[in-house]
């Protein structure tokens, strides 16, 4: 999943001058969509994945229930020229696990599950973000002072069939 969303997202992305590595589109063409279908595993599992990029922010939805949105993330990633990290902090912002449906534990494992697959996106698209601006993928482009990072907020829809 996470390679087919690599090339949707290079796909929808255009190469950055390493001195402004922010690659936001164009005011005009905002906001930028993507929707594609694919099919994953042996039980062809038909998924739609659509990307919208808005000037504020990055829109994921990736869904297996017929267009519906499931739950709703959040993932801003912050970068400190300090220490030299990055920090990925993703909540949940609409949404639980399945045991409110099937009972069990399974919902706090679900939910994890969820917030592993939205860090996971944010790392790839932090990666090529410093790519495009022509650096390592360790390197730390800086931002953290005014609250920004190397990629606007990431809002993620994840819809998945169980199992």
């Amino acid at each position: 999943l996470l390679s087919s969303f690599k090339i949707l997202y290079i796909s929808t992305m255009s190469a950055v001058d390493p001195a402004n590595y922010s690659y936001q589109p164009s005011s005009s063409s905002l906001p930028t969509s993507l929707i594609r279908t694919i099919t994953l595993g042996d039980d062809e599992v038909e998924t739609n994945l659509i990307l919208q990029l808005f000037s504020d922010r990055i829109f994921i939805s990736i869904t297996q229930l017929s267009g519906k949105v499931g739950s709703l993330l959040l993932c801003n990633v912050e970068e400190s020229i300090v220490d030299n990290s990055t920090t990925y902090n993703v909540r949940t912002l609409l949404g639980t696990g399945v045991s409110s449906r099937g009972g069990g534990g399974g919902g706090e494992r679900e939910v994890s599950m969820r917030e592993v697959l939205v860090r996971r996106l944010a790392e790839r698209i932090v990666i090529h973000t410093r790519k495009m601006a022509g650096v390592s993928e360790t390197t730390i482009l800086g931002g953290a002072e005014d609250g920004t990072g190397p990629i606007a907020p990431l809002l993620v829809g994840v819809g998945l069939k169980p199992g």
